[in-house]
């Protein structure tokens, strides 16, 4: 019994720490405490067993929600320790006023500071402050709006297709066809004294002898004369029936 005494005074004074501690070297402050379990592999398994949390993650968490305080009254508390075969187990402990401890973000005592020894089983997590920020409506200034100016259709000009207008014929009354005298095909002259010439001397003669007949003289002339007006008169007429026919054939 002795021995033990002795043994655990040796142990005691060489690290400065109680038996049974979580730590192997004491800390004054949450930054030490981090930097404990980052550093000390043994430390930052002891607190990854109890806690169910990684080392490098429990050495953040005490950097950002742990701060050293002191008990204002004592109390008794369910504190965990390190067994001499390893293992951990607990034990109820009353703490006296004034004792230092690490208080979470909540402010619960969960660590003794003198040796480390944690007094919860579970680490609660900082609520995330949700800060409901509204959104920002930018209200668009409101253009008033002009009226629209008024369309104005303007009638099309129809395309003006030129008409050609014929000019009115103008009927021209058709003189009545001048009634043609009708022209008598007057045969040569000598045709026409022949016979006349012979009824002529035939008329003179006026007896039955067979001699040769000799008209006088003054029927001959007679005669002459009028078989010189009907070649006239049949000239005259001949002209004027082939002027008839040209005039025609002009209009």
């Amino acid at each position: 019994m002795l021995l033990l005494l002795l043994t655990t005074a040796v142990l005691f004074a060489k690290t400065n720490v109680p038996a049974g501690s979580f730590l192997t070297k004491p800390v004054t402050s949450n930054a030490e405490l981090a930097k404990l379990v980052r550093e000390d592999k043994l430390v930052g398994l002891r607190y990854s067993k109890h806690f169910g949390m990684e080392p490098a993650v429990l050495a953040k968490y005490f950097e950002e929600n742990l701060t050293v305080s002191t008990l204002s009254k004592s109390t008794t508390y369910t504190v965990y320790f390190i067994a001499k075969n390893g293992n951990i187990i607990s034990h109820k402990k009353q703490l006296k006023a004034g004792t230092k401890v690490f208080l979470n973000w909540n402010g619960e005592p969960i660590i003794d500071v003198k040796c480390g020894n944690p007094m919860t089983k579970s680490l609660p997590m900082k609520p995330v402050v949700r800060v409901d920020t509204p959104p920002i409506q930018i209200t668009e200034p409101t253009m008033a709006l002009l009226p629209a100016n008024p369309v104005v259709e303007v009638p099309s000009t129809p395309e003006i297709t030129p008409t050609l207008v014929e000019e009115p014929t103008m009927m021209v009354a058709a003189e009545p066809p001048e009634e043609l005298t009708p022209v008598t095909r007057v045969a040569p002259l000598q045709y026409l004294l022949v016979p006349s010439l012979l009824g002529a001397v035939g008329v003179l003669g006026g007896g039955g002898g067979g001699g040769t007949v000799v008209p006088e003289p003054s029927s001959l002339l007679v005669l002459g004369i009028g078989g010189a007006g009907m070649l006239m008169s049949y000239r005259k007429r001949f002209s004027i029936a082939i002027g008839r026919r040209r005039d025609t054939r002009n209009q």
